[in-house]
């Protein structure tokens, strides 16, 4: 009999552990249907932000290229104006030039008139002072 009890004993004992096996198997299939809803649900999620953030990413994107361009274009105005600026300049050295050569002439021609007017004058009036007092010449 203690045989008997001892047989009974091990099958009880292998129908529990039998059982336990069983209800682990549910458990861990349970588990594991959460972990794969859960897992689906998460990647969903992780879609979504992802497909948020590039769209974020090519809206800041679109943002930068307009900012590059316009400071593109403002830098070709900016190269147009200062090249502009440097024909005005050279322009306007050229007329400098042009103007001091003239001046120049003008005060050279002005300074050869006036030096032979000068001497004329000069002359005339050595003329009248030798007319009014005539012994100062013949001494």
């Amino acid at each position: 009999m203690n045989l008997l009890n001892r047989a009974k004993e091990a099958e009880a004992r292998e129908k529990a552990i039998q059982q336990e096996l069983e209800n682990l198997q549910k458990s861990f299939s349970s588990m594991k249907n959460d972990f794969e809803k859960k897992s689906d649900e998460n990647r969903a999620d992780f879609n979504y932000f992802k497909k948020k953030v590039k769209a974020k990413i090519r809206e800041k994107q679109s943002e930068h290229d307009k900012k590059v361009e316009e400071l593109v274009e403002q830098k070709k105005q900016l190269q147009n104006e200062k090249s502009k600026w440097w024909l005005e300049k050279n322009k306007l050295i050229e007329k400098e030039i042009e103007l001091k050569s003239e001046y120049d002439f003008i005060i050279k021609d002005i300074k050869e008139t006036y030096s032979k007017d000068f001497k004329k004058l000069q002359e005339q009036i050595e003329i009248l002072k030798a007319m009014r007092n005539p012994r100062k010449k013949n001494k």
